[in-house]
């Protein structure tokens, strides 16, 4: 997802997709441009968001995905009033709407504010915003439809009702209830279905335009002029967004994740090892997120290589198969991909402490002296042949021959990956874990060794 959108009642989708392409979501609320920001995107925008019911898009998250490089866009709704707020820090708002609240003409929220209905229904609207209204009504005037002092008897009706009841039918009925003169009132009335301004679904399509003509000229990531605070209130927060669902491949099929782990939880020790393996990835990612860093996104395509060679997916087109069957495609595989090469640099700071703690592991679960004891013996026999630091040539067996011996009759591979790959999952140099390969093989061929 290279720009994500957050959309409803505004834009339709279709509309916004021949404007930009991207990945379009329904309205946001508190969270989801944090979870969007992690998707790693080029770009955000933030057109419809929810208000009152629901909590809304907080400043924080929006600061914290400029922070990350995301460019932040805004207009017509939610999107204006947080650009129009966070102007300074970089977001970048579009349209009158913006340009009015950053003016200081507009000052409530409620000027955006609109009922509509759920996506079920295309998120119908049900009420007129009060911008719209305002830009209708000028747009009345300028046209001589209707006078200044209708203009503004409709305009002050407007501003004293309550968004949710703001309708323009509900405007002239009640300028009418107050004896203003029927003939202008009509005249207004002929003239709005073909005429009233949709000044949010105006400035929507302009974010959408500035977003497309961004990318193109400013292609990299956003450089933020400001340092993130992580403060105790956004890690609260923060964890709390963690539990919301967010679907960050609306078009990929996606397996139901709690029936494949309750089939996992069935096979006993292999579920606490992947639960482990969880727990590593969620531990990176916070130090990641903590510390600022990130993985230029370049190295992906050298990421998935190294996957390809270590999945045996040789073949071109074998890829793309093999995520289906996983419920991934190559967009979300790719930001998955870009997880794995932060987890991989957080582990590589942390090296030294690793190894030291891989050795107390083996105390705590009570496999040190069985290792300890088997090393000691293959280390006394190996010397004693003198095949303490072996070579193919000594040990008796090629190169190719070795790794098969080691990945399918020693691991029961399946498939044989590619060596320098499988060695750097395992934190160490090709040429190292050859040596102990060779010295496995000849303490096992030569020496009786043990399994």
């Amino acid at each position: 997802m290279d720009i994500i959108v957050f959309i409803g009642p505004t834009l339709n989708r279709d509309d916004a997709q021949r404007e930009l392409e991207a990945t379009y979501l329904p309205p946001a609320s508190q969270g989801d441009v944090y979870l969007a920001a992690r998707a790693r995107p080029w770009g955000i925008g933030i057109v419809d968001g929810y208000f009152s019911h629901v909590p809304a898009v907080w400043h924080k998250e929006i600061l914290w995905a400029l922070s990350r490089g995301v460019h932040v866009f805004g207009a017509a709704s939610m999107g204006a009033l947080r650009a129009a707020e966070l102007a300074s820090f970089g977001m970048r708002g579009a349209g009158k709407i913006f340009a009015d609240y950053v003016a200081g003409h507009l000052e409530n929220d409620d000027e955006v504010a609109i009922v509509h209905a759920d996506a079920a229904s295309g998120y119908r609207v049900l009420s007129d915003a009060l911008v719209n209204i305002r830009a209708t009504l000028t747009a009345a005037v300028d046209q001589r439809v209707i006078g200044p002092d209708l203009h503004d008897v409709l305009l002050r009706e407007a501003r004293n009702t309550f968004y949710q009841d703001r309708s323009y039918g509900r405007l002239v009925r009640e300028a009418r209830r107050r004896g203003v003169a029927s003939d202008e009132l009509q005249r207004f009335e002929r003239w709005l279905p073909g005429e009233a301004v949709d000044q949010k679904r105006q400035d929507a399509l302009a974010m959408l335009h500035d977003m497309r003509a961004t990318r193109t000229a400013h292609p990299g990531p956003f450089a933020p002029a400001f340092r993130f605070q992580h403060t105790d209130a956004w890690e609260q927060v923060r964890r709390q967004i963690h539990l919301k669902p967010f679907d960050d491949a609306p078009t990929t099929a996606w397996v139901q994740g709690d029936a494949v782990i309750n089939e996992l939880r069935l096979r006993g020790d292999e579920f606490l090892v992947v639960r482990e393996a969880a727990f590593q990835r969620v531990l990176s990612r916070e130090l990641a997120e903590a510390s600022g860093d990130a993985v230029d996104r370049s190295l992906v395509a050298d990421a998935l290589n190294d996957f390809r060679l270590r999945h045996g997916l040789h073949e071109p087109g074998s890829v793309e198969p093999w995520l289906a069957g996983q419920g991934l495609d190559l967009t979300s595989f790719s930001r998955l991909l870009l997880e794995e090469l932060v987890a991989s640099r957080q582990r590589a700071l942390f090296d030294g402490e690793i190894e030291r703690e891989l050795v107390q592991q083996l105390r705590v679960s009570g496999r040190f002296r069985a290792l300890q004891d088997r090393a000691a013996h293959k280390q006394s026999v190996l010397e004693a042949m003198g095949l303490d630091n072996p070579e193919p040539a000594t040990a008796g067996i090629g190169e190719e021959a070795l790794w098969v011996w080691f990945f399918q009759d020693h691991l029961m591979l399946g498939d044989v990956p590619e060596p320098d790959a499988y060695a750097r999952g395992l934190g160490c140099p090709k040429l190292v874990l050859r040596r102990e390969v060779l010295r496995e093989w000849a303490y096992r061929k030569f020496g009786n060794g043990t399994p």
